[in-house]
């Protein structure tokens, strides 16, 4: 997700890019912003500081939407969802499930050849 999109898929009166499962992206600019929570913030958390600045050095895309159900099952081949709806978030599945989707994603999409490795963000794209 944070490496140029094939020209392919974009479009460009939107800014956003696709892919195959129909999930849309959005295209976030390289920054800085002061990361953290200060010392005066109400329930702030211990690990929540100390606000330093960081810098996100390249663009990077992001999902517009949640995963959906539909999505999910097209790549995983199952719904584990509890709340069913096709074009609901896909939830009750774990972090190390989510890399075994991104994964066979990543080859559904031919993702290396292409320049575009799909991942969640890190903590520092999230809060950006």
């Amino acid at each position: 997700m944070n490496n140029s999109v094939d020209n392919s898929i974009k479009n460009p009166s939107s800014g956003l890019t696709s892919n195959s499962i129909g999930m849309e992206f959005v295209l976030i600019p390289a920054g800085e912003f002061d990361m953290g929570s200060p010392m005066h913030e109400k329930r702030r958390k211990l690990w929540e500081s100390p606000v330093h600045r960081v810098t996100i050095k390249k663009p990077f895309y992001l999902s517009k939407y949640p995963v959906t159900q539909e999505q999910w099952q097209v790549v995983m081949g199952d719904n584990p969802s509890y709340f069913r709806g096709e074009k609901h978030p896909v939830e009750n599945v774990s972090w190390n499930e989510v890399q075994v989707f991104f994964s066979k994603l990543n080859a559904l999409e031919n993702a290396r050849e292409n320049n575009r490795i799909f991942r969640l963000p890190t903590e520092a794209e999230w809060e950006y």
